[in-house]
């Protein structure tokens, strides 16, 4: 309830907390909270805080296509993710980062890097523009994207097991890992392409687990995907195809990594038809257009219509042969 920026920051403190103190209390009571943001209160470009009134949460299932979603409630949301994924090690809290950082957050900024969203609506008419009266958005998104390059990988507390969270290209080291310094790079042009390269140069050969996230595009109960992609992808060690099953949204190669070794990755990256609860009354006879973990924007420029029909005119348009109307 309440502010989604405050809430999320808030949520993210107690996450914190729970971790600092090792207080089962704090760590049930955000699981509580994070079950219901995401569950019940979560839009499928993983904006939060659908009400204009105090731009707050809103009840459960009210995710109206003209909701709010302010900038700053999705940075909270990837702040939120991160630290429930430090805890609890589930690609779940994964899933919905890289949902709100793909949609939400980056798709509030302009390809000029010089106008953004304050609000998000999932319908509008609006441009993005150069500066708002409550500026808190102009340094929040940037600094969230920024942090990519904290989020790429984790590593649990024991510095025995390495985990790749999203896939970016690029290349960096990481130290300690199972006694040894990490090269690791990676190749990909993710989410244009679902192949992945992921090449390791420990400084000396070390034993370690090495985690790469099976991405899960219905993260949200809210959220229904035709087709199912689940368990469509492919993981090859040094050209070896490797049978592997997920757990907790990773799979895993324990092995004596040395230089050179090369894992990559094949992600099914399928358009997927998304369709939403019930109980959503503004989703009613509607479905949105994912791929992999992008969510399609469509134009009514690009079909010289209005694309996004209100209920009664979908029903019309849908019409069965008997009468009833028939959902898409």
């Amino acid at each position: 309830m309440g502010h989604a920026d405050r809430a999320t920051y808030f949520s993210t403190a107690v996450a914190d907390l729970a971790m600092l103190t090792d207080d089962n209390r704090y760590r049930t009571a955000v699981d509580r909270i994070w079950a219901n943001a995401v569950h019940r209160k979560h839009f499928l470009t993983g904006g939060v805080g659908a009400s204009h009134r105090g731009e707050a949460f809103s009840d459960d299932f009210d995710l109206r296509n003209d909701g709010y979603c302010e900038s700053c409630a999705g940075c909270g949301m990837t702040f939120w993710a991160d630290r429930l994924n430090r805890m609890h090690h589930d690609a779940h809290h994964l899933d919905v980062q890289e949902r709100t950082l793909y949609n939400h957050v980056l798709g509030a900024v302009e390809l000029s890097g010089e106008n953004f969203f304050y609000q998000n609506p999932l319908a509008s008419d609006r441009a993005r523009y150069p500066w708002h009266g409550c500026p808190c958005c102009v340094g929040n998104i940037p600094r969230a994207l920024l942090g990519i390059k904290d989020l790429t990988y984790a590593i649990d507390a024991e510095r025995e097991t390495l985990h790749v969270c999203h896939f970016v290209a690029g290349e960096g080291t990481i130290e300690d890992v199972a006694g040894t310094s990490l090269r690791i790079r990676q190749e990909t042009d993710y989410p244009w392409s679902g192949e992945v390269r992921i090449a390791l140069a420990p400084e000396t050969p070390a034993e370690f687990t090495l985690k790469i996230r099976i991405p899960d595009r219905t993260e949200s109960e809210l959220y229904l995907a035709a087709p199912d992609l689940s368990g469509q992808f492919a993981v090859a060690l040094n050209g070896a195809r490797q049978k592997l099953a997920v757990e907790r949204g990773f799979v895993g190669l324990r092995r004596k990594w040395q230089e050179g070794d090369v894992v990559t990755v094949a992600l099914p990256m399928d358009v997927q038809r998304m369709r939403c609860d019930e109980r959503v009354r503004a989703n009613l006879g509607r479905v949105a257009l994912v791929r992999g973990p992008i969510t399609y924007n469509v134009e009514d420029v690009d079909h010289g219509c209005d694309a996004f029909l209100e209920r009664g005119e979908h029903a019309r348009a849908d019409s069965a042969q008997d009468g009833r109307p028939q959902h898409r």
